[in-house]
């Protein structure tokens, strides 16, 4: 792993940027994201602590909003982060700060997670025996993909401001070096997404499942590739169960492979799913949990009336010797009956699980026919 220092003008900040791609540095380039290859969809998460007892208001994570607009980066709704932050701070407590991010970014649906922290301090008082004070903020960042915990890039930049008291000094130092950060990270971030996505694309596209796998490391493999849906496609109304584990499956491990799940089948665009929090609120009023295990279809159907759902996908992850299994099931809650089914199996630790649950989303909605566009939606489409 190798760093390249690039030097920073301005109250003698600096600015390290490392750009990771298959252990080799990029240089940050390209001003504007190719529209070849689909930009990642970016959630922000930066801590930030202000000097003194005062809290920093510095607002980092609206500042990257306008820059990854620039690049056409789409981004996770801020205001829903921060509706869930209470929820989200619990996941990073319980995980630990970057594994947790990958976990809140799978469930909200975003590729990349630009995480870190920013911090201000007082490095001086009273200065030419003024009250005015010199803050120093310092601003470390990382831009972490979240289907393999890579690292795609990492900026920090240090700046100072003169203020006469915490708050404001908080608010100029860490604003100056984050503009710094980020100006740095977000080319290097996007440089090296568009590699990262190349190099998938030599791939073998051929067989959505790893059935026939065996040994992968983790995160390691053939790029999933699901196909789109069609142009005037209808998604049906889907409630994604918590998968249930068999065998030598840890139960502790399946809420982290469900919101891979979750995060794999809202990207397909094949269904419209019913968001965690909606399923919760529903599932309270009739005294049910997602704990309840569901590995049926007729528990599936059960289930899928109460949360209004036209359709369920259920599923398990089992082990067998040294053999991880994942089997999806996508039943049609009117019926009852298993219309499609997915799996993958490999073998190697538990986390080869992350893989084989994306590898099984895959072979079901492989096998997945769009139906035709209700009248309305012809009609429009035909104008």
């Amino acid at each position: 792993m190798t760093a390249r220092p690039i030097g920073v003008s301005g109250h003698a900040a600096s600015v390290v940027l490392l750009a990771f791609l298959a252990g080799c540095a990029t240089p940050p380039v390209a001003p504007v994201h190719p529209a070849a290859i689909p930009p990642p969809r970016v959630m922000t998460m930066i801590v930030e602590k202000g000097a003194g007892t005062v809290t920093s208001a510095a607002g980092i994570d609206s500042m990257a909003l306008p820059l990854l607009m620039q690049h056409n980066v789409p981004t996770v709704d801020p205001n829903m982060v921060q509706s869930n932050l209470k929820k989200i701070q619990a996941s990073l407590s319980q995980s630990g700060d970057e594994q947790g991010a990958i976990e809140v970014g799978l469930q909200y649906g975003a590729d990349v997670i630009l995480t870190g922290q920013a911090e201000a301090q007082c490095i001086a008082n009273q200065i030419a025996g003024s009250n005015l004070k010199t803050y120093q903020g310092t601003v470390n960042l990382r831009a972490i993909c979240t289907d393999d915990a890579r690292v795609l890039a990492m900026a920090s930049a240090t700046a100072n401001a003169i203020a006469l008291e915490d708050g404001g000094g908080t608010v100029k130092s860490l604003q100056a070096a984050s503009r710094k950060a980020l100006e740095e990270l977000v080319p290097a971030m996007l440089l090296a997404w568009d590699r990262k996505q190349a190099v998938a694309a030599t791939q073998p596209a051929s067989g959505l499942s790893l059935s026939a796998a065996r040994g992968p490391t983790p995160g390691a493999g053939p790029e999933i590739v699901i196909p789109p849906p069609p142009d005037g496609y209808q998604p049906p109304v889907t409630a994604l169960w918590q998968l249930t584990p068999q065998g030598g499956v840890n139960s502790n491990s399946i809420p982290i492979i469900t919101d891979t799940l979750y995060a794999t089948v809202l990207k397909s665009q094949w269904f419209r799913l019913v968001t965690r929090e909606d399923m919760a609120k529903i599932l309270a009023e009739h005294k049910l949990q997602m704990s309840e295990v569901c590995d049926s279809s007729t528990r599936a159907a059960e289930f899928g009336k109460i949360l209004n759902a036209e359709k369920m996908l259920i599923g398990t992850a089992s082990k067998l010797g040294a053999t991880y299994q994942v089997v999806l099931k996508l039943v049609n809650v009117e019926t009852g009956e298993i219309e499609k089914a997915g799996q993958a199996e490999a073998s190697g630790n538990v986390n080869v699980l992350m893989y084989l649950v994306k590898s099984a989303a895959a072979d079901l909605l492989g096998k997945q026919k769009a139906m035709p566009p209700t009248p309305s939606v012809a009609a429009q489409g035909g104008r």
